[in-house]
């Protein structure tokens, strides 16, 4: 699992060095996640330590918000008197997260129709899952 914490923290540390040395616009951590998902599609998969150590992160992920949580306590003046503004970006936000996810899901599935009426790859996975 220390393995696997170690490649985390490399590529984390590898995207904040990209972005610090190349004064770009974008967070360290975005580029170190991108660095890491070409590095999963090239590997073809996570390595096992890779996997243990994700898994222990994302079903302790709630923890990671405490320390936010507990900043908010002191700009309670300011979330009051701006209360609108938060209340109008969240739901501008979650319109334009929903109208993405429809998108990509009608792609998604307009490829797999098209797949499905090629035949092939679809049905011989079929035929060999259920064989």
């Amino acid at each position: 699992m220390l393995v696997g914490f170690f490649i985390l923290l490399v590529f984390y540390f590898l995207g904040e060095f990209i972005s610090y040395v190349g004064m770009l616009p974008i967070p360290g951590s975005v580029i170190g996640m991108l660095l890491l998902l070409t590095f999963l599609i090239v590997r073809q998969g996570a390595p096992h330590s890779v996997l243990k150590i994700s898994s222990v992160l994302l079903k302790n992920l709630s923890l990671l918000f405490i320390p936010v949580c507990t900043g908010m306590v002191f700009y309670v003046d300011m979330l009051a008197s701006q209360w609108w503004v938060l209340l109008v970006s969240i739901i501008v936000s979650s319109a334009i997260a929903i109208v993405a996810i429809v998108w990509v899901m009608r792609a998604c599935l307009s490829l797999q129709r098209s797949k499905m009426l090629s035949g092939k790859p679809l049905l011989e996975r079929w035929v060999v899952n259920n064989g």
